[in-house]
């Protein structure tokens, strides 16, 4: 049930906090709405990368976050 808003340059980002201080970039968001599949580096330390974030790189803000469980 994924929705966000259209932005410039949007990026899944695996990371520690909001601001994604620390990362694990995983590429262009997808799309907007709807189910989509990202691959997650093996060696990912997902006790560290407890957020999914969705990174506007244009303007360096988050356009929203899910924690992982």
């Amino acid at each position: 049930n994924f929705k966000t808003d259209n932005g410039p340059k949007l990026l899944v980002y695996l990371s520690t906090d909001v601001n994604s201080t620390e990362y694990v970039d995983l590429g262009d968001l997808k799309g907007l709405q709807g189910n989509y599949t990202y691959e997650i580096p093996s060696g990912t330390d997902l006790k560290k990368y407890k957020l999914v974030n969705i990174w506007c790189v244009d303007f360096s803000v988050s356009f929203g976050t899910a924690e992982l469980k």
